[in-house]
């Protein structure tokens, strides 16, 4: 499928997008020319609007994102809410074209207010519909799902037949990309539904071609090829080549799919010939390296690296530097499958040479991996380990740029969420503020003047001395923040090997009940075979109490890395609502493995003797997370020192270290408890 996507991407960008640039390019000057020179009108920002959408059509997102702001700015003044309306959609689309999710989703969301204000449910449903987009692009599924469901909704309000079809689409993709195939097939049946009752054959193509794939995935072989033929004949119908090209391929990949070669063969070649006619060169390349695929499958080497070899042809007229190496990569494995080892070598070395070119660590990874190979198959172990060498650290490398690019996508999440939230909290805010009566705001006025009164004349008697006080606020509070930040990091070192024994007791159990589990399913399904469904049932049971136990162990192991994030992060000074006694008895153990981590000789009794009837307390756990800990330390090298002192000293009389860590409610007030450390 990925092939076919590309040969029509390639195909559209460089023989129908150059057509349409150009014109698009003469709409461009027209409108650009009749922008008048200091005029502020409703038809200005018309004329700004469409400028955005000629030049959101070419792809030229930066030039839409200047016009599109020019044009919201120029609305706001104007009071002109269309134009603000259609302004705002325009920027959300270039902001995420941009990948700046937060802010396209903010722009989408404002231009679906104004349009709901107007009435205009189409587009309602758009802006719904690019919400749900913005929301998968930041991998929220469930958000996405909930805004393309809302976008179906609008469009049944508009009744308009083709933005619920592309909501339906939608729909379909993402469930057939979560693997829910079922959900996919249901949402793709809709939009069938309503593609063969117009006229237009375009949305036929599209959801045709899509079914092919659901059934396929479903293993409904005569329904998966009854689409794709059908997908077939509607490009025949329209005379389009590339969609006959394209089918062809599918037909392709399917039948090599079943391993029935001839069948394959038979439809690549067709959709070779196809992609001939329209001088689709990238399209001939892929068609010949999937039957080269098909031949090797079939191990008929000869007509494999044949076909390889005049895909790699038409790859270089194009200078394809990918596909020449994807060429030369498969050309080498080939000949190194049918023991040439010396031919395969010098393929190998020009696909390492290829992939050195185009800055692709993985690729140049894999070439590393496979000259290593090679040169072990040839006899010369010393270059083989060099190769492997150099395979080893470039994953490496790779895998630490993926850690960077994950931490990258987690921050671009949390503005994102932020941008929501903030949505959100805004959009409760104008609704409470749309029910409030004019009597309340005049008295909130009063009250507000009142206070602005009061804190004027305070003001100015203070002013001089808050300069004062500001100067030495901000010296203390600089030096306290260096302060509690060298004491956190001391004390989350100290921590450290505590953490790592207390995670690691229940990762045993994890992996312990994980064995377990797979054995008792192994003998579930042997009592199953055997028709002794209350045997398998009973197991069942065990194998699901052993979930329960995994999922509780798991649980544990979260609850201490969320305690080290916590002690490490920096204390905003919020007070929290905080079990004092879960708090208290965690740090005495983590203090206490991790002080057995640096001598192996220190023992000591844990004591505990909680009042269970304190609950939960209004603290700043970080801040008196660090107390406990302190105290709890200084405790145990207390005992420690004595105890080495007991030990050096003959007369002494025998010592038995321990510590205990109790909590008292002293009275009924909330705040009143006591923490004690002996």
């Amino acid at each position: 499928m990925k092939y076919l996507l590309a040969a029509a991407i390639l195909f559209f960008c460089f023989v129908i997008f150059p057509c349409i640039v150009c014109g698009q390019n003469a709409e461009i000057g027209l409108l650009r020319a009749s922008l008048r020179k200091g005029v502020t009108d409703t038809g200005e920002v018309n004329t700004l609007n469409k400028l955005t959408s000629a030049f959101l059509a070419i792809d030229d997102c930066d030039s839409g994102l200047i016009y599109s702001g020019r044009a919201v700015k120029m609305a706001e003044n104007l009071n002109y809410k269309k134009g603000k309306a259609q302004a705002s959609f325009f920027a959300g689309v270039s902001l995420r074209c941009r990948d700046d999710y937060a802010n396209a989703y903010t722009s989408f969301m404002e231009a679906k207010k104004l349009f709901g204000e107007l009435g205009n449910e189409l587009y309602v449903a758009k802006c719904l519909r690019n919400i749900g987009s913005v929301f998968l692009n930041q991998d929220n599924k469930v958000g996405a799902l909930e805004n393309f469901l809302l976008a179906l909704s609008s469009g049944e309000r508009a009744g308009d037949t083709t933005e619920m079809m592309r909501a339906l689409i939608e729909i379909s993709d993402l469930f057939y990309n979560e693997k829910n195939y079922e959900k996919a097939l249901d949402y793709a049946k809709k939009h069938e539904a309503y593609a063969y009752s117009q006229s237009r054959l375009g949305p036929r193509d599209v959801v045709t071609e899509r079914l092919g794939y659901i059934y396929k995935s479903l293993n409904n072989d005569s329904l998966s090829l009854k689409y794709q033929f059908e997908s077939l004949r509607l490009s025949e119908i329209q005379k389009d080549t590339l969609g006959i090209a394209n089918s062809y391929m599918q037909l392709g990949d399917y039948y090599g799919g079943k391993n029935d070669h001839e069948e394959a063969i038979q439809y690549l070649q067709k959709a070779e010939k196809m992609y001939a006619v329209i001088k689709d060169t990238f399209g001939i390349t892929r068609a010949l390296l999937d039957q080269a695929m098909v031949y090797r499958s079939a191990g008929k080497t000869d007509l494999a690296l044949q076909s390889y070899r005049q895909s790699l042809h038409f790859a270089e007229l194009y200078n394809d530097n990918y596909a020449i190496a994807d060429n030369y990569l498969n050309i080498g494995q080939t000949l190194l499958q049918a023991g040439r080892y010396n031919e395969a070598l010098g393929y190998f070395k020009n696909n390492l040479e290829l992939s050195l070119l185009l800055k692709q660590p993985q690729r140049t990874a894999d070439a590393y991996k496979e000259l290593g190979n090679i040169y072990e198959k040839l006899k010369r172990p010393g270059d083989a380990l060099d190769y492997l060498k150099k395979h080893i650290q470039l994953k490496d490398t790779i895998y630490a740029k993926k850690l960077e690019e994950n931490l990258t996508a987690i921050d671009v999440k949390r503005n994102f969420e932020k941008a929501v939230y903030d949505n959100r909290l805004k959009q409760e805010r104008e609704e409470f503020k749309a029910g409030v009566k004019i009597y309340s705001l005049l008295a909130a006025l009063l009250v507000l003047l009142f206070l602005a009164f009061v804190l004027f004349r305070n003001n100015r008697q203070k002013q001089k001395a808050k300069l004062k006080i500001e100067t030495a606020f901000e010296e203390l509070k600089a030096a306290q923040q260096q302060l509690v930040q060298s004491e956190k990091m001391a004390s989350l070192g100290q921590l450290t090997a505590g953490i790592a024994h207390e995670i690691q007791n229940p990762l045993n159990f994890v992996n312990n009940f994980s064995e377990v589990n797979e054995e008792l399913l192994a003998e579930m399904k042997d009592e199953l075979g055997r028709g002794r469904t209350d045997a398998a049932i009973a197991l069942a049971d065990d194998a699901i109490e052993n979930q329960r136990k995994i999922n509780r162990h798991g649980k544990r192991a979260d609850a201490i890395v969320k305690g080290m994030l916590q002690h490490s992060r920096t204390s905003s000074g919020q007070k929290e609502l905080t079990d004092i006694n879960v708090l208290a008895e965690e740090y005495l153990r983590l203090a206490y493995h991790g002080l057995r981590a640096k001598d192996k000789s220190f023992n000591a009794t844990l004591k505990t003797d909680f009042d269970e009837t304190i609950g939960k307390i209004n603290i700043i756990p970080q801040d008196i997370g660090r107390v406990v800990l302190n105290l709890i330390n200084n405790a145990f090298y207390a005992v420690n020192e004595r105890t080495q002192s007991a030990v050096t000293t003959p007369a002494a009389v025998k010592y038995e270290p321990s510590v205990t860590v109790s909590t008292k409610k002293i009275s009924s007030k909330s705040d009143s408890y006591q923490v004690e450390i002996r």
